[in-house]
């Protein structure tokens, strides 16, 4: 099964020990998701394996090669002791100011930045966080190495509301306005 390292703590928190394999261009966003999450550092070290990139031109034995070479790291990662966390209290998002979401989002925004796009925070009122991607100068050609505007939502919004109660976010996303001529 493919997950993400978001994926991997919801299937952990549900005591489903599970590693999560990624290209090392990713490791910024595996640490970036998992402080979100309130994962530490060492999780991603210790449940995620990460491979030389790229590996989308490698075939299909040579992945299977890798893996079987990872191993260990793999055994140690479910059979290990497991990096448990304890979940936050919620709280109301009557009481949230912007700058507050901006410390709790800044290892994702460090990310974006690494690829080339920036995470602007608008406004937030009625439980509605408002932001916007600007994807100008992405590390890929074509931008798809930020996250599509609704994974990136998502991991926004779970990352919010371990600490806010029913938190949402509208995003206005540059790609989506590039291709719509606006």
């Amino acid at each position: 099964m493919s997950c993400s390292v978001r994926d991997a703590a919801e299937l952990e928190s549900r005591g489903v020990p599970t590693v999560v394999y990624a290209n090392d261009v990713f490791r910024p966003i595996a640490y970036g998701t998992a402080e979100i999450l309130g994962f530490s550092r060492a999780y991603v070290d210790e449940n995620v394996v990460f491979f030389a990139h790229p590996t989308s031109n490698l075939t299909r034995s040579h992945v299977f090669g890798l893996v079987d070479d990872a191993i260990e790291t793999v055994e140690r990662a479910l059979l290990g002791t497991r990096d448990v966390v304890a979940p936050n209290v919620a709280r109301s998002t009557d009481t949230v100011d912007l700058t507050e979401i901006g410390e709790l989002l800044e290892p994702l925004r460090a990310s974006l930045r690494e690829d080339g796009a920036t995470l602007a925070l608008d406004d937030v009122r009625a439980g509605v966080v408002h932001a916007r991607l600007e994807v100008d100068e992405a590390a890929c050609a074509d931008g798809t190495c930020v996250l599509p505007r609704r994974n990136l939502v998502a991991l926004l919004e779970a990352a919010l509301r371990a600490r806010y109660d029913g938190m949402h976010v509208e995003l206005d996303d540059s790609r989506e306005r590039s291709l719509a001529g606006t």
